[in-house]
């Protein structure tokens, strides 16, 4: 099993046994406890990136590059269109103003319910 350490001595340099790099002061590295073999952390990652890049399956990657093309095709032609339809839409009370017998009965409803008085009352004082 290999376990992760760091190099805490100033004054002690250990050598990486995969790829010959010194593992000096400050650096991680792991040691394995059967063989006791020394592997600096960064050669370590290194190599496990490079053995995902080899082993990932790309057909994956590649159905689902088509399907958010799909998906990026498919907003944009419905954003298009909305865009180009969303002027003829009318806009209430900007493009269609109430008929006038409706503006007459809203006004009697108000006369009526203030008693006859006008609402310009306060400019007389």
């Amino acid at each position: 099993m290999l376990w992760l350490k760091r190099n805490t001595r100033f004054n002690e340099l250990m050598k990486c046994d995969v790829s010959g790099e010194l593992i000096g002061p400050g650096d991680y590295y792991y040691i394995d406890d059967v063989d006791g073999v020394r592997i600096k952390a960064t050669v370590y990652k290194e190599l496990k990136d490079k053995q995902k890049e080899e082993t990932w399956d790309y057909s994956k990657i590649n159905a689902a590059q088509s399907e958010a093309d799909y998906k990026r095709m498919l907003q944009d032609a419905t954003r298009q269109m909305l865009g180009s339809t969303i002027l003829d839409r009318k806009v209430a009370g900007k493009y269609d103003p109430r008929p006038e017998e409706e503006n007459e009965i809203i006004q009697d409803l108000y006369n009526s319910y203030n008693g006859g008085v006008s609402n310009d009352w306060y400019r007389n004082y």
